[in-house]
């Protein structure tokens, strides 16, 4: 909460005593030096005559506002004022008749505004992204969400498939300018950040820069971000243009140690997060499958079918090297198709193409085969009892099976 200093000083000493214990606010006689911090949710101060339009203009960031004025306001402000306090994004009262109740309305409307913009956050999370489905990268959600609440500048590392651009997407609520350094060239990038500053700055406010492949970057652009970084303004010339917003990089991480210079890594010291593969977090696999398959169902509006446990337990177990963009391609194929063939195919592909045969050799049948195999046959297994109520004797026969065999491999899967 800002409070102008030019205020009648019984005015001053009722805010003082009015603001609540918990809210942090600071007195200034000169308001308009720190109009565009971000902290700035409510500004009580001075107005005159001039256009309200201007000093709104100044206080970009902040969403309510208590006006006092000493003179009869014209009508032009008037109809200004009447105009803007019909929206649902600004709260403004002029010359309150009781001043405790409009600082509490005030702060209620900014709770209410905080609460709504975590509620389209929670939303995006849920509803928009296939990719933050499971246990596992619910964790580094929540971890993502601490550090970006705490850092100005967040590096995001991954694997190549691994969507960052979902992650920026989610944590600015939708609020960001994407620079992607492997589509864009990097002169036409420096250009817009740097040469266009000033309109740049004003379009992304306190938003986010998000610079992705940051890797692909030269050391000179990458001097010039990491002085953003450090300064929060950019001179063109003489003309100093502030930077009130957010820059978040996305890197591959086999780059980070070799394409990202010392500047930068000791400036963002611990707001660098790496992003799970998809290997490293199969756990996730059930929920995303669940997710990407109501999607698709509501899309086409008939029901999709749904993979087989033994080409789930398949799916768990691939390597997937092109992680989320990937998994999300061939699922699509695979709820388009109805095809489980395809996903054996296009994962024996992968693991037999030449880059991998170069690396490892080919593969061994049994690795690809081994749990596939085992998953379907306790699958089949439970079928033939279920079918049987449970007789032993008649399920072995209907497996084509001797009883011993039958009982050594209900041993062998744990089924009771």
């Amino acid at each position: 909460m800002l409070v102008d200093e030019r205020l009648p000083k019984n005015f001053l000493n009722k805010i003082t005593k009015i603001i609540p214990k918990d809210v942090f606010f600071a007195v200034n006689d000169d308001i308009f030096k720190v109009a565009k911090e971000e902290i700035w949710n409510l500004v009580i101060m001075k107005v005159d005559d001039k256009p309200l339009s201007k000093v709104l203009e100044q206080f970009a960031f902040a969403r309510a506002f208590i006006f006092f004025s000493d003179m009869v306001l014209s009508n032009e402000l008037l109809k200004e004022l009447r105009n803007l306090n019909g929206t649902s994004e600004m709260f403004i009262d002029v010359n309150p008749k009781i001043l405790e109740l409009s600082i509490k309305n005030a702060i209620k409307f900014i709770e209410k505004s905080e609460f709504v913009e975590e509620l389209i956050s929670e939303k995006r999370f849920y509803n928009l992204f296939t990719n933050f489905q499971g246990p596992k990268i619910r964790k580094f959600i929540l971890r993502l969400k601490e550090l970006f609440n705490v850092y100005q500048d967040i590096a995001l590392l991954s694997e190549k498939g691994c969507k960052r651009e979902d992650f920026c997407n989610y944590v600015s609520n939708g609020e960001f300018l994407l620079f992607d350094l492997d589509k864009i060239p990097e002169p036409s990038i420096y250009f817009k950040i740097f040469e266009e500053a000033e309109k740049t700055f004003r379009q992304i406010g306190n938003k986010v820069i998000f610079l992705d492949n940051f890797d692909n970057s030269s050391g000179e652009f990458q001097k010039n971000v990491y002085k953003l970084m450090l300064k929060r303004f950019h001179k063109n010339g003489e003309k100093k243009v502030d930077f009130f917003g957010r820059i978040l990089l996305g890197i591959n991480e086999n780059n980070w140690e070799n394409n990202i210079i010392g500047d930068i890594k000791n400036l963002l010291g611990k707001a660098i997060l790496r992003i799970p593969p998809l290997r490293e977090r199969v756990e996730d696999i059930p929920y995303m499958i669940d997710h990407i398959i109501a999607i698709y169902s509501s899309k086409l509006k008939k029901t999709v079918s749904y993979p087989s446990n033994e080409i789930i337990e398949f799916l768990k177990n691939y390597n997937w090297p092109g992680n989320f963009e990937e998994f999300e391609n061939l699922m699509t194929e695979f709820v388009i198709a109805g095809n489980e063939n395809n996903i054996l195919k296009h994962a024996i592909d992968k693991m037999t193409s030449t880059e991998n045969i170069g690396i490892k050799g080919l593969p061994k049948l049994r690795d690809i085969t081994k749990k596939v195999v085992s998953q379907i046959e306790k699958d089949l297994i439970n079928r033939a009892l279920e079918m049987t109520s449970k007789n032993k004797k008649k399920a072995s026969k209907l497996l084509g099976i001797s009883y011993k065999t039958f009982v050594q491999k209900m041993k062998k899967h744990g089924i009771k």
